[in-house]
This record gives C-alpha cells, structure tokens and sequence, in this order.
C-alpha cells in the first residue's frame, strides 16, 4: 500500500514530515464518541448481569453467554470484554477507511442493543422460548 507524506506541526513551530499513514488513510485520533458509548453500553450490560443473575433476580438470556455466566462471572466478564474490545478496536480500525460509515453503524448498534437491553429487562422476553 504506497503511503502519503504529509507535514504536520508538532506544536514548536517545527514542522516535520510524516510517511507512516497509507494514502487514503487517516492518522489515529480520539476514539469515536459513539464507541466510547457503546462500550459504556456494554459495560453496564455485562455488571448488572452479573449482579442481577449473582443475586437470583434474572438469568442471562443469551443462549452463547449464558453458558459462561453458569461456570463462572469471571469467565462471562472476560469473554463481554474481550468481545466488546474487540468490536471496539474494529470500529476504530475501519474508521480511517470511513468514518462516516462507522459512525452510523455504531449507531444502529448502539440503539439496537439498548432496544434489546431494555425488552429483555421489561418483558422477560426469551427468544428461545426457554423462560
């Protein structure tokens, strides 16, 4: 992938040239608010989970996950994480391709967990019919 050099000030009034970022591609930044919020999102799924399902007040309705919280939170919290860091650091990755496309689907992600969240909290809905 051939890459671009740039000039970019380092703040000193020097300035400098910068060959390590492909053309087409943007140099890394700040994560996106939205993963940041999704990443929140998830965060707060996988604690109080595990704290509902700790004190006997729920169960955890994903069929993959469930398994995991069964054996041991730990194992659960270490799988969430990795998978929400996971998709995190893809969102991230994609983004210097195209930002705007990563914004909005991390959008729809983001409004379709929560949806998902808050029926399963309100309904007690199984989609595998086992509640």
């Amino acid at each position: 992938m051939p890459y671009s050099c740039w000039d970019r000030g380092n703040g000193g009034g020097q300035r400098h040239r910068d060959c390590s970022v492909p053309v087409g591609m943007k140099a890394f930044t700040r994560p996106l608010p939205e993963t940041l919020i999704l990443l929140a999102v998830g965060l707060a799924d996988m604690v109080s989970t595990i704290l509902l399902v700790g004190s006997g007040l729920c169960r955890e309705l994903n069929p993959l996950m469930a398994p995991l919280l069964d054996h041991h939170w730990a194992t659960f919290a270490g799988v969430k994480g990795l998978t929400l860091l996971a998709a995190a650091v893809g969102c991230e990755w994609y983004r210097r391709r195209d930002e705007a496309f990563v914004r909005r689907w991390v959008r729809v992600g983001i409004l379709s967990y929560l949806a998902l969240w808050v029926v399963w909290f309100a309904t007690g809905w199984d989609p595998l019919g086992a509640v």
